[in-house]
């Protein structure tokens, strides 16, 4: 078995989408892509690989990392 899990966390200004998968031995991963910049003045947000967003995916986000607890 095998579980995924996405949440929308903020980081000062910035919204990203963190996601961590946990593989059928265990192992956890997880990556965060940056979901939109801020729009000055007005609000709202510049969607990745929209004009003053973010770039697109998948370089908007971080490499898979390891979260994996240790193993005694």
């Amino acid at each position: 078995m095998a579980d995924v899990s996405a949440a929308v966390l903020v980081d000062g200004a910035l919204p990203y989408l963190s996601i961590t998968v946990q593989s059928s031995t265990g192992q956890v991963f997880q990556t965060r892509c940056l979901v939109g910049l801020p729009v000055p003045v007005v609000g709202g947000f510049f969607a990745p690989g929209a004009p003053l967003g973010p770039l697109a995916y998948p370089a908007n986000c971080t490499a898979f990392t390891d979260e994996s607890p240790p193993t005694p």
